[in-house]
């Protein structure tokens, strides 16, 4: 499963002093521009520790250990076990569903509306 993020010109590492295409290696090299782009043409919402501000689709950022920052999108599903919203991210090889929303701290929580704002990234 791969989930796509399309922005209306692709995003270039070289907007971060880097002159190439952009080739997401891992999340270290690539959480800046990401941080930025929802920085700039998201909705940045308060971080709480009440599962029922996280809505579908809502970007949450977190810090794991070893100061390791990840990103993660908000699914429509909730555990069944806890009633949190599990969390589509990718952790590994591949994405993962699960409930890990409150498993590190949240270090931002971001709505993008793509259809009613323009994306800015020069």
């Amino acid at each position: 499963m791969r989930i796509w993020l399309r922005t209306s010109k692709p995003i270039h590492r070289r907007d971060y002093g880097v002159l190439q295409d952009l080739i997401p290696i891992s999340i270290i090299d690539v959480f800046p521009i990401y941080r930025d782009f929802f920085e700039r043409n998201a909705i940045q919402l308060s971080v709480s520790h009440d599962g029922g501000d996280y809505k579908s689709g809502d970007i949450v950022t977190w810090l794991l250990p070893g100061n390791l920052p990840h990103l993660g999108i908000v699914t429509d599903k909730l555990s069944t076990q806890t009633g949190l919203p599990l969390i589509v991210h990718n952790i590994g090889s591949e994405p993962v569903v699960e409930d890990m929303l409150f498993h590190h701290q949240i270090t931002a929580h971001y709505h993008y509306l793509p259809q009613s704002r323009t994306a800015d990234i020069d």
